[in-house]
């Protein structure tokens, strides 16, 4: 389950990804970024901590990561540009003769060929296989036995998808901070609540305590479906 400071500062991490990709598109602009190292050898993520690393004294206050936050930031910085963006042109298109041909520094060095991605049908469905893994893993850290049906219960209460999306998207940017991204069903987790008959919600802001709440309301209804108490530790 949630621990509150953790993921506050893990959504603040995330937040700061918007600001680094808005600085970066301002900075090729004006030719003030290097993508020479390459990272081909590289992970994703590494190649993304790589990167910063070179120009942290560059990036500004409010997109720059604490020095011992830029692993984290740099897995979550790298996942949010492969998993909410794709390209107007084909990757080929945009590598030079020289330079790095990663999939990160490829992309990031789009700019303007940047285009938010719409979830496909795909995506939705591994959405929903993500929100069925955080529900099982809730059930199980709560004690409840046989809990498969429980949870299937849960899944399909209609007036719970917004609870489950946030708390599912919230246990996944865990898990980005530290390993690999689930790719778009990520981003159709995002859809599921921080959007309004298909088009974003105006100046939304997620907060920590706002998926902690998602979550209780999750326990609850597995509570309630199971008729036991719940932890003391539950949203």
């Amino acid at each position: 389950m949630f621990e509150m400071k953790k993921l506050g500062r893990i959504l603040k991490l995330h937040e700061k990804s918007y600001a680094m990709l808005r600085w970066a598109q301002d900075s090729l602009k004006r030719g003030s970024l290097s993508f020479g190292v390459a990272h081909d050898a590289m992970n994703l993520g590494s190649s993304a901590e790589e990167w910063i690393r070179r120009h942290l004294s560059s990036i500004p206050p409010s997109a720059r990561p604490d020095p011992g936050d830029i692993p984290a930031f740099a897995r979550l910085f790298a996942s949010f540009i492969l998993t909410s963006f794709n390209l107007k042109e084909d990757l080929t298109l945009l590598t030079s003769e020289c330079g790095c041909r990663c999939s990160f520094c490829s992309r990031l060095r789009a700019g303007p060929k940047l285009v938010l991605r719409n979830p496909s049908r795909k995506a939705k469905a591994t959405a929903l296989e993500l929100t069925g893994i955080y529900v099982k893993k809730l059930a199980v850290e709560m004690g409840i036995a046989d809990a498969d049906g429980k949870v299937r219960a849960v899944l399909a209460n209609p007036d719970l998808q917004e609870h489950l999306a946030a708390a599912a998207w919230g246990n996944e940017l865990l898990r980005r901070s530290e390993f690999a991204s689930q790719g778009e069903g990520v981003l159709a987790l995002w859809r599921g609540f921080a959007w309004k008959n298909g088009s974003p919600m105006r100046k939304f802001k997620l907060k920590a305590d706002a998926i902690c709440s998602a979550e209780k309301a999750v326990c609850e209804a597995l509570m309630n479906a199971s008729h036991v108490a719940g932890p003391p530790g539950c949203g």
